[in-house]
């Protein structure tokens, strides 16, 4: 998580706020607690495959060319492939190379569709783009909260399950870790 943040200093944080998001929107879908500390680490690790990214794509100011985007979307399988000598959980392996699957089966690497995304990879997508909309980033300036869980709203059952998208918006504000509040580290789980 640090060694991809030292490498986009538009990301910093962002693993930490994807994992508490992503641990908030297990715990209001009430899955058990070995589910949800496996969901936080998948969160803390998601996008280790941009490590093998180019710098120059990752912190590109202005839109990405078709090939551009074609390299950012191998982070996913990248990022299987760095974590799969030194993880022993399939379910983590799974939630990093599918949390960019689109419930309509849109969504890359695999275009996987409804429940043949893994749960934990259909909660990061949301938990991930609730978060990317809400940060600044080199390409476009960050929205609102509420913009946000507008777009999550409004692309349920296209990019993101229906169900999650809806567990999502009934988590209050205040709980929803921010770019502009201070990650922090949740309490264990009793």
């Amino acid at each position: 998580m640090y060694a991809l943040e030292a490498k986009d200093a538009y990301t910093s944080g962002h693993s930490q706020r994807v994992a508490d998001l992503s641990a908030a929107i297990a715990r209001e879908l009430n899955l058990p607690h070995g589910q949800i500390d496996k969901l936080r680490l998948a969160g803390l690790l998601h996008d280790i495959g941009k490590i093998g990214v180019q710098e120059s794509v990752l912190n590109k100011p202005g839109r990405l060319t078709e090939a551009e985007f074609g390299l950012v979307k191998l982070h996913p399988e990248i990022g299987e492939h760095i974590l799969s000598p030194i993880v022993d959980s399939a379910d983590i392996l799974e939630a990093v190379r599918n949390h960019h699957e689109h419930f309509n089966g849109q969504g890359y690497p695999d275009g996987l569709q409804k429940d043949k995304i893994p749960l934990s990879a259909r909660i990061l997508a949301i938990s991930d783009a609730y978060e990317a909309m809400t940060s600044e980033r080199p390409y476009r300036k960050s929205m609102s909260a509420n913009a946000a869980r507008h777009e999550i709203e409004r692309h349920k059952g296209s990019q993101f399950d229906p169900e999650i998208a809806a567990t999502f918006t009934r988590i209050e504000e205040s709980r929803i870790p921010t770019s502009k509040t201070k990650a922090r580290k949740s309490p264990p789980e009793n």
